[in-house]
């Protein structure tokens, strides 16, 4: 057979599955893990950061639904937590209004 071609991401990870640029909305496969509000740290197959987003509320049915903040994320891009440090310094650039 012909060999594979593209990038394999492993089913637990999560993962982008869809980009909307316009709307600054991404979707991710496997992110319901992930709670409402908490930055999210975007990385390509080689570890490089391309973008920052903040989960949406869980829906009942469907993929986890995420703001675009930063960057410009593609389809199998990788989806982390942001860490401590990360998610403090984001929540001084990303303030909720009704934190204001």
């Amino acid at each position: 057979g012909s060999e594979r071609t593209g990038t394999v991401v492993a089913t637990s990870d999560a993962s982008i599955v869809h980009v909307d640029l316009t709307g600054r909305i991404a979707t991710i496969r496997n992110g319901n893990s992930f709670e409402e509000g908490v930055f999210l740290i975007v990385q390509n197959k080689e570890g490089k950061k391309t973008g920052v987003l903040k989960a949406l509320a869980v829906r009942e049915y469907g993929l986890r639904t995420a703001d675009i903040l930063e960057g410009r994320p593609r389809i199998n891009h990788v989806v982390s937590a942001a860490s401590a440090s990360e998610s403090e310094e984001l929540a001084k650039i990303y303030r909720d209004p009704e934190q204001e």
